[in-house]
């Protein structure tokens, strides 16, 4: 079972929480426009209007472009939508404003698996567990499946 890691801005506070406990220093996230249009996102994708809510976290990227956050919301949109290409594109963008974040990594270690992006996919796990070790969703290893077309390679773990 793929355990994708969803970060809805309701929990921005619960991330800074437990980096400030863990010693490492809080980030920056989008501005309350930023929060509150990925909530209506999300709540657009909920009710079943997913192309308002593609629309409303590409603006909120193109808003605020060197944010981390609406990448990543951007990122679960287009995997629900089953553009695994565009998630991996929008996880590799959060992950250049934000390196340290683990949740990207992770996810962005399911989507290489289901690419077929074995040895990627590996490393982008092994960097999420690196990152927050305390944290078990990280443990779960890629599912790898297909065969991959062309593999990309990872950006520098932190």
């Amino acid at each position: 079972m793929k355990q994708d890691v969803k970060l809805r801005p309701q929990h921005i506070g619960q991330v800074a929480d437990q980096r400030r406990d863990a010693g490492q220093k809080e980030k920056r996230h989008p501005p309350t426009g930023a929060a509150q249009r990925n909530a209506t996102a999300d709540e657009r994708k909920k009710t079943g209007n997913a192309q308002p809510a593609r629309r409303a976290y590409r603006r909120a990227s193109e808003a605020w472009p060197e944010q981390a956050l609406p990448w990543f919301a951007l990122s679960n949109s287009r995997y629900a939508d089953g553009d695994r290409k565009g998630a991996e594109q929008a996880l590799r963008e959060s992950l250049k404003r934000e390196a340290d974040f683990a949740a990207g990594w992770f996810n962005l270690s399911q989507v290489l698996g289901e690419q077929g992006c074995a040895r990627e996919a590996q490393q982008a796990q092994a960097c999420a567990q690196r990152l927050a070790p305390e944290d078990s969703r990280f443990s779960v290893p890629p599912k790898v499946s297909g065969s991959a077309e062309q593999c990309q390679a990872l950006p520098a773990c932190p």
